[in-house]
Order: structure tokens, then C-alpha cells, then sequence
């Protein structure tokens, strides 16, 4: 496996024309397992060639969420699928299948027993809100799309937030630094 230990990536996000220059493979896998990559999202490391994101294999995005027999989103990775866990919009028997192997499996074998116990102990301790209430009832299929939307429409506005500070600090940090001079170089001479 090829490493990319300082590698800079660049991002496109589906449906998006803008291009997020400058993200490390942790900042990657980070927003991997917060639900924050749709694996169709691309990357690329020259800004020429890109891959989808689930095609990236340091990512870990090999699970498919299913709802009889088809794919309802995917792959993705284990911890996105306990971000959709805690947030009701899969249950811990939801089927699962890995991209790579075929393998079926569920939410519960994937993410443990111990962390659905943990988390349905929470939402039981928890206030009746309306935020707590989708983890006691299932989700159809279109309230599941409608939340995904919500939070990808939220996840957009943070991240285009988030891209301008980025900037902003970029050119903060240009501005500070002194414009090299040819006597800066070694060997130079007049």
C-alpha cells in the first residue's frame, strides 16, 4: 500500500465546482468517520486526476448500507455508520454488506454490541426531544433522505465556512512571511 504521509490532497465535493486545496489523509479520514465525505466525493493529489473517495482504500470505506437487497448509501465507513447510529437514521439491525468482500453483516455486528447498548441506554435517559425520538421509531426511507440532505446542505455551509477561514489564514500567513531575495539563495553573488 502506498503511503501518504505528508501528501496534500485536493477535494471536490459532488455536486460542487469548487475545489478544497491542502487536506492531509488525517484531515481525510476525519471527515470520513464524521459522515462529512460522501464517497462520491473526489480526490486528487495533483488537482489533474481524480479518484471517488470510496475508491481510496486508506479511507476504510467499504460498508453499503442496504434496504432489501438495494443500496441505500455507501460505501462508507464504521464511523459514519455510528454517526447515522446516534442520529436515528439506521437501526442496529439495518443489513450491511462489505463493498470489498461481499460479506453481509449488521449495524450491530459492525459498530458492537457494547456501543448500540451504550448509545440506546442514552437515548433512553435522555429527555423526550424531537432529536432523541427517531432512534424509537424507524425512519422511511424519504425522512432518511430528507436528513441526509439537512445535514449535507449543513455540512456544505460549514465547510465553505470553514475553506474561507482556511484562506483568510493562508493569506494572513503569505502576508507575514518576507519575499525571498536572490542573495537568500546559497551561492548567490553579484
Amino acid at each position: 500500500m502506498i503511503s501518504f504521509p505528508r501528501a496534500t490532497f485536493h477535494l471536490r465535493r459532488l455536486g460542487q465546482m469548487d475545489i478544497l486545496p491542502g487536506l492531509h489523509l488525517d484531515d481525510l479520514k476525519t471527515l470520513a468517520d464524521w459522515a462529512h465525505l460522501h464517497p462520491m466525493d473526489e480526490l486528487s493529489l495533483d488537482g489533474k486526476v481524480w479518484i471517488k473517495a470510496h475508491e481510496f482504500k486508506e479511507l476504510g470505506m467499504v460498508w453499503l448500507i442496504l434496504q432489501e437487497d438495494s443500496v441505500v448509501y455507501g460505501p462508507t465507513t464504521v464511523g459514519t455508520l455510528k454517526e447515522f447510529f446516534v442520529q436515528g437514521e439506521i437501526g442496529p439491525e439495518q443489513p450491511l454488506r462489505h463493498h470489498g468482500t461481499g460479506q453481509a453483516s449488521t449495524v450491530r455486528e459492525v459498530i458492537g454490541d457494547d456501543y448500540v447498548r451504550r448509545i440506546q441506554a442514552a437515548a433512553e435517559e435522555a429527555p423526550s426531544t424531537p432529536s432523541a425520538l427517531p432512534l424509537a421509531q424507524p425512519l422511511s426511507s424519504a425522512e432518511r433522505v430528507r436528513l441526509l440532505e439537512s445535514s449535507l446542505q449543513e455540512t456544505q455551509h460549514r465547510l465553505a465556512e470553514l475553506t474561507r477561514n482556511y484562506r483568510g489564514a493562508i493569506q494572513e500567513l503569505m502576508a507575514l512571511r518576507p519575499a525571498p531575495s536572490l542573495a537568500s539563495f546559497a551561492g548567490f553573488s553579484h
